[in-house]
């Protein structure tokens, strides 16, 4: 009996709940309450015998995670209802026990905030390995193998480095070719930790759909793997899953980590989640794949007519970019002659909501789950932006995201220190105290113990007239050292 089908029978037997949570599955009394509204509180249950216990699974949750271990093909697994954020936490910090104390770990500039508190809360001393350049729509392009090379070198990387931290895909769709990162980690002796939070549905692409998607990280040969099932499978927000191959993947100390940054009573409609989202893909994810990638190529016929409007795909080629997820849909605003934010509004004005507006471009995300006819309202909606512009507007310009300044105290150290806050203007050449990042897509412009560069403010300031504030001021302000 499979973990769900266990909560449905307990809920089914109506005992009385002389337990956790508050609400008892009473979803009546507080329907009435609450004027007809409602949650699953049926289902809300706690660790009851035969639910299983996450902080030590043994039975209906020890099997979900062999199933995920199965469909994604990885030598362990383990859940996360922190999503991939608290399996980024424990992923790094399962490598930072494995090196010495205050080891430098490589980490990919455009990794998420996640990774990088990380970062600070095991201790580590980030050095910082810059994507490739793509001049496009300002994004940052894949990790070259030849940069990791450079930063592995020949000699003592088994005793210099925690981890590798790479993205991929990125929020916007960009892959990297992991097997050629991992081929220079795996001869370096370094583990290879991939945040594919945006990329759960590409291994199991690989064996139902293989000419759809890039492979996953996983087949790639990483090490840690971290998905959020949320992003782009049929499972609710906060789940995730954490899998690892090798020398990590032995379940002790990545078992102790996946516990220690979740709470000791998550929720099983996460859990129950989880386990139909993987019923799902056992029993109809031929059918499901096949759907998407039928929209997918309808939206790719579609993209042929259109006289002006870009997207990503139109012109990735040679500029930085291993790979692309067609998934991910990444329109060019300034090929309207808009900003981002201004071409999102124009969506959400005919029916459509994007997932995102950085100032020079609109993602829209799709899934194994879209409907037939949201597909065809999104393909007019864009069909009638295209034709609405009848001469050729010039793109607004707007600036790559800034690279990152070399860290001159390791973030953890860095938050120990006294403060002040500064106008962000005036901090240039200041040690911050604090994150400054842009979300989304959680990418970090300034970490604590960096120097504010001098272009940084220009930037921000470009940024937020365009309608997409950078985050991590207070009232305006930057924490800075003291």
């Amino acid at each position: 009996m499979t973990l769900w089908e266990r909560m449905q029978t307990l809920a089914a037997e109506g005992s009385a709940p002389f337990h956790m949570p508050g609400h008892k599955r009473n979803a009546a009394l507080l329907r009435d309450l609450l004027g007809g509204a409602t949650l699953p509180y049926g289902l809300d249950f706690t660790e009851l015998p035969g639910l299983d216990n996450l902080q030590a699974p043994v039975d209906s949750l020890r099997d979900l995670t062999a199933r995920a271990a199965e469909i994604w093909d990885s030598e362990a697994c383990f859940l996360s209802v922190g999503g991939s954020s608290a399996g980024l936490l424990a992923a790094v910090r399962t490598c930072a026990l494995r090196a010495a104390p205050g080891a430098e770990i490589l980490v990919a500039r455009n990794c998420h905030l996640a990774v990088w508190r990380a970062v600070e809360i095991c201790g580590l001393r980030p050095v910082i390995l810059e994507p490739a350049r793509t001049g496009l729509l300002g994004l940052c392009g894949s990790l070259p193998p030849e940069t990791l090379a450079r930063a592995l070198g020949t000699d003592g990387a088994k005793q210099t480095f925690a981890a590798v931290a790479v993205t991929s895909p990125t929020y916007e769709g960009v892959c990297s070719d992991i097997s050629a990162l991992a081929a220079l980690t795996r001869r370096a002796g370094v583990p290879l930790l991939v945040d594919e939070a945006h990329g759960a549905h590409l291994s199991p692409a690989s064996r139902i759909a293989p000419e759809m998607f890039p492979p996953g990280a996983l087949s790639g040969g990483a090490d840690i793997v971290v998905q959020s099932l949320h992003k782009t499978l049929p499972a609710l927000t906060q789940t995730a899953l954490i899998h690892a191959r090798g020398v990590l993947s032995d379940g002790g100390e990545l078992a102790r980590q996946a516990a220690f940054f979740q709470g000791t009573s998550p929720s099983y409609l996460l859990l129950g989640s989880i386990d139909l989202c993987l019923t799902l893909l056992e029993r109809h994810g031929r059918t499901l794949f096949s759907r998407w990638a039928d929209r997918l190529a309808q939206v790719a016929a579609a993209a042929g007519t259109w006289r002006k409007l870009r997207w990503l795909e139109d012109f990735h080629s040679d500029r930085g970019v291993f790979a692309l997820d067609p998934g991910k849909l990444l329109m060019d605003a300034g090929s309207l002659g808009l900003t981002g934010p201004a071409l999102a509004e124009r969506l959400r004005a005919g029916g459509i909501e994007p997932e995102y507006a950085s100032p020079a471009a609109v993602l829209l995300m799709t899934s194994c789950c879209d409907r037939e006819e949201d597909v065809a309202r999104l393909l007019a909606v864009v069909d009638d932006l295209d034709h609405a512009v009848r001469a050729p507007l010039p793109p607004p310009d707007f600036a790559d995201l800034p690279p990152l300044p070399p860290a001159e105290l390791p973030p953890g150290e860095a938050v120990r220190w006294a403060r002040r806050r500064l106008p962000l203007q005036k901090a240039v050449g200041e040690l911050s105290a604090a994150y400054l990042w842009a979300y989304p897509p959680g990418v970090p412009l300034l970490l604590p113990g960096q120097r504010v560069p001098p272009e940084l403010p220009a930037w921000a300031e470009e940024r937020a007239a365009a309608g997409c504030p950078v985050q991590g001021l207070e009232e305006g302000l930057l924490s800075v050292l003291q």
